[in-house]
């Protein structure tokens, strides 16, 4: 996979083992063991515009936030999820599932409503 620098600095990757690369704006190929580095320390793929990647998302409407979290409930249930002594999933997991912090009220409601 070849990725890049989204700005004119390059970015230098390490990892455990004392192996590096250098990863610039003009791109390269970047071995399998540093992708998951490379991605996490800003690189982008080489098709996309840098400032692509910054615009911000628009936040949920609180309709869109509710289908979100439902869809996100039905996968945690496919998936077996174990449930609280409330029968309903961790607040937390669901949480960091769908990325926003879940009001008790939110998962009461929307996993009622399956």
């Amino acid at each position: 996979m070849q990725l890049k620098s989204p700005t004119d600095t390059p970015i230098h990757v390490a990892l455990l083992d004392g192996n590096a690369i250098r990863i610039g704006p003009e791109g390269r190929e970047v071995p399998i063991p540093f992708r998951k580095r490379a991605f996490a320390e800003g690189c982008i793929p080489m098709d996309v515009k840098a400032e692509d990647m910054s615009a911000p998302m628009a936040e949920p409407t609180e309709h869109s936030r509710a289908e979100l979290l439902k869809s996100a409930l039905r996968l945690l249930k496919a998936e077996g999820t174990p449930l609280t002594g409330a029968g309903l999933p961790n607040r937390n997991t669901v949480s960091k599932t769908v990325g926003w912090p879940v009001t008790a009220i939110e998962l009461t409601d929307a996993w009622n409503s399956l």
